[in-house]
């Protein structure tokens, strides 16, 4: 006798089909051979005028307590579907074996076909709880395997991060003596490593002598070259520091200074 099995779990509806002699195999629904939403008569309904044509000898209805109700629902609601419902059951989920039918991944009208109308069950349930855990060991180490890739990609941009940290003082190393005067007797190069996030200060001797005018004045032309926002960032960045107080502008670029300190204030605006 042919069986189509229809599972009604937990909202949710799947479909399995058991010839004798044979191995139960899942039956698409909509579409899909895994669990899909069924929660009201119109979806349940819908997935019987799928199955309808399937060749069967007896329909067989496993259901937890929601999804006999809805079946109850339907029955009463529609008229009866043909030669679909010309032979069917009913069977109360609580009181089958628990085969994991709860996950969503693999469809459990099958197992519980195979436990139900095989001819040996308790082999047949064996080898579905074999097949099962097969599955989940499979999932398993792809999860593994999946988050192992990502903390690599963690540790990737970690680093990545901590090499744009690291630019990030040599670049404030290199342009904040063209804005200020003795800039590293007030802010020294460890320290600013340290407010940088990182360990490595810049190569800055110590005691650090004040550039030559030329160079100061390169510096200054490269810096008003950047792009405003990095100009602006870098002021900004300065000017939070915990010796900001004790720095001093150096008098050609106090009015730059000023000029990018209130561009920045308009557009937090």
């Amino acid at each position: 006798m042919r069986h189509l099995v229809l599972l009604l779990h937990d909202g949710h509806l799947c479909a399995a089909e058991k010839e004798p002699h044979a191995s139960a195999r899942a039956v698409r629904v909509e579409g899909s051979d895994a669990p899909i939403p069924c929660t009201d008569e119109s979806a349940l309904k819908n997935a019987l005028l799928d199955l309808q044509d399937m060749p069967h000898d007896v329909l067989v209805v496993i259901a937890d307590r929601r999804g006999r109700a809805l079946w109850r629902n339907l029955l009463c609601a529609q008229p009866p579907l043909d030669r679909l419902l010309d032979e069917w059951e009913l069977r109360r989920l609580e009181a089958l074996p628990a085969t994991g039918q709860e996950r969503r991944t693999v469809n459990p009208a099958v197992t519980l076909a195979e436990c139900i109308f095989s001819e040996d069950p308790d082999a047949a349930l064996a080898e579905a709880r074999n097949a099962l855990e097969a599955r989940i060991t499979q999932e398993t180490e792809n999860w593994q395997q999946e988050r192992a890739r990502l903390e690599a990609e963690i540790a990737t941009l970690t680093a990545q991060r901590n090499a744009l940290r690291r630019i990030d003082v040599e670049r404030l190393a290199s342009y904040l003596p063209a804005l200020y005067e003795h800039v590293f007797t007030v802010v020294p190069p460890t320290d600013l490593a340290l407010l940088c996030h990182t360990l490595t200060p810049p190569a800055v001797s110590s005691p650090w002598p004040e550039p030559a005018p030329e160079t100061v004045r390169r510096l200054q032309a490269d810096f008003r070259a950047l792009p405003e926002k990095e100009q602006r960032e870098i002021v900004a960045w300065a000017q939070n520091l915990p010796q900001a107080p004790r720095l001093v502008p150096r008098p050609e670029m106090r009015e730059w200074i000023d000029g990018l300190t209130q561009a920045s204030k308009s557009r937090t605006r």
